[in-house]
């Protein structure tokens, strides 16, 4: 039987740091330290421990800032342990560390990940990032084309929009405009956080279309199909914003209203920005139509 495996220690990271700075065998040592860290990390995430997985896979990416692929494997790990935890936040700082070293050094692109890890990962990404984050990079920019929340250009969505009417109270106006600037740039748990502080003022002030509207966008960003069309409906879409329309009929195809998503499709798919998303979304609901569904 082999003996069991003893578990690195904070005491012993320590240790070995000072013996690298002191000896060139002991910063050998320091480095397969590090290595075997990596290796007991992901063995413990596979294991079902996220907690320690992330505190071990912490400790390892520290250890490998010199070798940028090595780092890209780590924190692709890293990542999917914090996302096991639901930590929405860690996982969007890790993911800013892998975008920097993949612009720097192509680090993400070269790194040993391993088909099914760089799956689970770019999975995360594509539940846990905005697309327009992904699209900025070229190695992530494929899963934007994948996104439910596709990339929407300023022609797509009119002309530029104007401040918000004076009349308005001052919070609604302070939430129309903080929510137009987090609609394309945020995480998902950020677009969450913005919902939930952006429904209450929708449903206090029904009248005012765009906040309907942003509020519906939110919603259908992060998939909540109900409440998405619930807010589409009490807005107003104009000719000139074919995303929100198609953002529409997206939320009407996927709660059942087939009949109604074909309508609002086909006014809006002629103005539209075509793209990958756009065109398979475009045929799964014109299919679901023709078939009677």
């Amino acid at each position: 039987m082999c003996p069991s495996r003893r578990r690195p220690t904070l005491f012993t990271l320590a240790l070995y740091t000072l013996l690298a700075a002191l000896t060139g065998p002991a910063a050998q040592a320091a480095d397969r330290f590090y290595e075997d860290l990596l290796r007991e990390g992901i063995l413990t995430a596979e294991r079902g421990d996220a907690p320690r997985a992330a505190r071990l896979l912490r400790l390892a990416c520290f250890g490998l800032l010199e070798e940028p692929p090595a780092l890209a494997r780590c924190l692709a790990h890293l990542a999917l342990a914090q996302a096991s935890l639901d930590d929405g936040d860690a996982f969007f700082a890790t993911f800013q560390r892998v975008l920097e070293i993949e612009q720097r050094f192509s680090a993400y692109s070269r790194a040993e990940l391993g088909d099914e890890a760089r799956r689970r990962f770019e999975g995360a990404l594509r539940e846990r990032v905005s697309p327009e984050v992904l699209a900025r990079s070229p190695a992530f920019r494929h899963l934007a084309q994948d996104a439910t929340s596709e990339v929407v250009t300023d022609e797509d969505n009119g002309p530029p929009v104007s401040a918000p009417p004076r009349s308005l109270p001052r919070e609604v106006t302070a939430a129309i405009i903080h929510a137009r600037e987090v609609r394309g740039t945020a995480s998902r748990d950020e677009i969450l956080r913005e919902l939930e502080a952006l429904r209450p003022l929708a449903d206090a002030h029904p009248r005012v279309g765009e906040l309907q509207l942003l509020t519906a966008e939110l919603a259908y960003r992060v998939r909540r199909w109900e409440e998405s069309r619930a807010y589409f409906e009490r807005g107003e879409i104009r000719p000139d914003q074919p995303a929100l329309a198609f953002y529409f009929a997206v939320t009407l195809y996927e709660t059942g209203e087939t009949k109604r998503a074909v309508e609002v499709l086909e006014q809006c798919l002629p103005r539209l920005r075509r793209n990958p998303f756009v065109d398979e979304y475009a045929a799964k609901i014109l299919g679901a139509g023709a078939g009677g569904g």
